[in-house]
């Protein structure tokens, strides 16, 4: 559905305008990673071993990082726009983006109590509520960058509150936390905080490419980022949802998921590949001709996609067995290289060198955490 949404975006709008869409998302998604702190992962971890302190205390930094995110990023907009001639649409847009955050952090408690179909509604109502919001203004005729962006804003408030009642049955969710609980959460949630945000790191990528190589090749970028985009909600729900699993189980255990993740990741690479023809066919169809030149970037994304979706999951399992200062120092490392790589590639080889770039750091990065997991010790992640 989030695909389609973009699609019926990207259809509505020049090359040129969509890829500004694509540097507001990418800004919005890098704002909730860096707002999100890491409390997401340490809460999912924090439940899983019933430490009611730590997750009492998270709920809290959670709410205080979105409020005090979407204030900045509000503010932002507003002067940008009354000075500098922004467009007023990414204000929505940007404050959606910081209660989204909000909501999937504190979904982390139903997930960590095994109410996985009350976190799935509450990401699937997000993505209908936009969807539709998107179909109205498409029938309407209204502008596509303001429909989707108040769409979002709109889908997420309706989760928070989804959200908030259903964690009134979540025994001391709402319990106040004292102020030392919440400065020791702070800072054990540094790994965490560093490990997410160089992991998302690859979202700067229209923007490194509009500034590079041109707002065209920005455009052509982020119409098949924005394709393929959606199919990283799987990895996200897997790191948040593997976390209380491999919490509580042996190393032995973990490492067998990891296995089973690896073979997954190869096996997906190879039918993408094989998949190319298709999928140039596909870009033409569903973006049009105006994105013809899309169609190079989005095979390359595609066959990327599985690396870059494992590493996640990956870091997570680390994690669980006290590794998450590996795993952030890892991904500090992957995060320069993949800067450095985007801008060579974009000005080199545009769009699409930009897309093989990511693929190949993010490979790199994946093999180095599971090789880590192969040598991490087998006690259970609670020791």
């Amino acid at each position: 559905m989030q695909a389609i949404s973009m699609i019926l975006v990207a259809r509505s709008l020049s090359v040129t305008q969509f890829g500004l869409v694509g540097i507001v998302i990418s800004v919005g998604t890098i704002a909730s990673l860096i707002g999100d702190l890491g409390l997401t992962t340490y809460i999912a971890r924090a439940r899983a071993i019933r430490d009611e302190a730590a997750v009492r205390a998270g709920l809290l930094l959670n709410r205080w990082s979105a409020a005090i995110g979407g204030a900045l990023l509000i503010s932002v907009v507003i002067v940008g726009a009354l000075n500098g001639g922004w467009p007023w649409w990414p204000l929505p847009l940007l404050a959606g983006f910081m209660v989204e955050k909000a909501v999937d952090t504190a979904s982390s408690v139903l997930i960590a109590d095994g109410r996985n179909i009350t976190a799935n509604l509450a990401l699937l109502g997000r993505r209908v509520v936009v969807l539709m919001c998107v179909v109205a203004g498409s029938v309407i005729a209204f502008d596509a960058a303001w429909t989707f962006s108040v769409g979002y804003l709109f889908s997420a408030i309706v989760s928070l509150i989804y959200v908030a009642i259903s964690l009134l049955g979540s025994p001391d969710a709402y319990a106040g936390s004292r102020s030392t609980t919440v400065r020791i959460v702070a800072r054990e949630t540094l790994p965490y905080f560093f490990s997410n945000l160089t992991a998302g790191v690859r979202l700067l990528d229209t923007a490194i490419i509009a500034s590079i190589a041109s707002p065209h090749a920005a455009g052509l970028y982020a119409a098949a980022s924005r394709v393929t985009s959606p199919a990283y909600l799987i990895p996200q729900t897997l790191t948040t949802v593997i976390m209380p699993h491999a919490a509580r189980a042996t190393g032995k255990a973990v490492r067998a998921m990891g296995n089973r993740l690896l073979l997954a990741t190869v096996g997906l690479s190879i039918v993408l590949a094989a998949l190319s023809p298709l999928v140039i066919w596909f870009a033409d169809l569903i973006l049009g001709d105006q994105y013809a030149g899309a169609a190079l970037p989005l095979l390359l994304l595609l066959i990327g996609l599985p690396w870059v979706a494992a590493s996640s999951p990956f870091g997570s399992l680390l994690q669980s067995r006290g590794q998450a200062r590996f795993v952030a120092v890892n991904g500090v490392v992957f995060a320069v290289g993949v800067v450095a790589a985007l801008i060579v590639a974009s000005l080199l080889w545009g769009a699409a060198g930009a897309a093989a770039a990511v693929g190949a750091l993010y490979a790199g990065k994946t093999i180095v955490l599971d090789l880590k997991l192969r040598r991490t010790g087998v006690g259970r992640g609670g020791d």
